[in-house]
C-alpha cells in the first residue's frame, strides 16, 4: 500500500524524539511527494484535541522512553488519536541504556484506538537528563541510517494488501510492564532566570507556577527537562549531589553505546 497522506504524532520534551520522527517524514516528501502533519502532543492543554485519521494515511507515534515505559503523559494524551484500521509506525527514543517495554506498551496502546502497528523503531539519542551520555546522537551515521530505515519501511508497507486482516509485528518486552515510579532529579531555576515564564507556559503537565515561575510543583513535575530545553537564559537544571550520584551510575550502566533498531512486520 503507498500512502501520500503522512502524520508525526509526538510527545517530545526535549526535541530529539520530534528530530528523528521528522527525518523518518522527510524520506516520504522526497520519496512519494507525500504531506506531512505535525501533532505536537508535548504542550500543557494538547490532551483535550481529538484527531481521526483514515485508513489511506500513515502515522508515526513518537515517545522517548521514561524508565523503560511509554511516558505517562504521552499515554493519555494518544488516547485521543482515533484510527480506522490506520497504519501506524512507532518510534522509541532512549538515552542509550535500554528502553525494555516502551514499544510493546505503544503497539497496546495505538491498537486499542483503531491503529494498525505495522512498523517500529528504538532510537539512540543523547540523554534528556545526563547530557554527556550519548552526546550528539543521533550523529551523522544515525541519520543516514534512520533514512535507510523509512526506506525499509516503505518497501514492507508495499507488499502488505490487505492492512485491516491484520499484521503480525513482533516486539521486545515484557507484561507486566516494567514499573516506573520516577525520577527524583527536578530541574529547579538559577540565578540567572528573569521569570519570564516560557517554562510554565511550556511545561507539558502544568508543574511550574505561572504567577511565579521560579515556584514548581515537585509532585507534578516528571522529569522531562521540558523547562531545561526552553529555557531562553541556561538558567534551569537538575544538578547536586544526587545528580552527580545518579550520573555516575549511569554512566556505568551506558558505557557501551547501543545501536538503533528496526522491526518490521513477520
Amino acid at each position: 500500500m503507498k500512502t501520500a497522506k503522512i502524520n508525526l504524532v509526538f510527545f517530545s520534551p526535549t526535541g530529539s524524539t520530534k528530530s528523528v520522527l521528522e527525518r523518518m517524514g522527510k524520506r516520504w516528501t522526497d520519496d512519494y511527494e507525500a504531506t506531512i502533519r505535525e501533532i505536537n502532543l508535548t504542550g500543557a492543554g494538547s490532551e483535550q484535541e481529538e484527531y481521526s485519521f483514515g485508513d489511506d494515511e500513515l502515522v508515526f507515534f513518537g515517545v522517548p522512553s521514561f524508565g523503560g515505559r511509554v511516558p505517562e503523559t504521552a499515554a493519555k494524551r494518544f488516547e485521543h488519536m482515533r484510527g480506522s484500521n490506520t497504519p501506524a509506525v512507532l518510534v522509541v527514543t532512549y538515552g542509550n541504556r535500554a528502553y525494555d517495554d516502551t514499544l510493546l506498551e505503544m503497539r497496546h496502546i495505538v491498537r486499542q484506538s483503531g491503529f494498525v502497528p505495522v512498523a517500529a523503531i528504538a532510537a539512540v539519542t543523547e540523554h534528556s537528563i545526563f547530557h554527556d551520555i550519548a552526546k550528539g546522537r543521533p550523529d551523522d551515521e544515525d541519520r543516514k541510517e534512520i533514512w535507510n530505515f523509512a526506506g525499509q519501511i516503505q518497501k514492507a508497507l508495499d507488499e502488505i494488501d490487505d492492512i485491516a486482516g491484520g499484521v503480525t509485528l513482533a516486539l521486545p518486552g515484557n507484561r507486566p510492564y516494567r514499573e516506573y515510579k520516577g525520577v527524583p532529579l527536578k530541574p529547579k531555576p538559577g540565578k540567572q532566570c528573569n521569570e519570564c515564564g516560557i517554562c510554565a507556559r511550556e511545561c507539558p503537565v502544568g508543574a511550574i507556577s505561572l504567577e511565579n515561575p521560579k515556584k514548581t510543583d515537585e509532585e507534578l513535575c516528571i522529569s522531562c527537562m521540558r523547562c531545561v530545553y526552553v529555557c531562553p537564559q541556561h538558567s534551569r537544571e537538575a544538578g547536586g549531589l544526587m545528580y552527580q550520584m545518579a550520573q555516575k551510575k549511569m554512566k556505568k550502566l551506558c558505557a557501551e553505546p547501543r545501536k538503533n533498531e528496526l522491526f518490521l512486520p513477520e
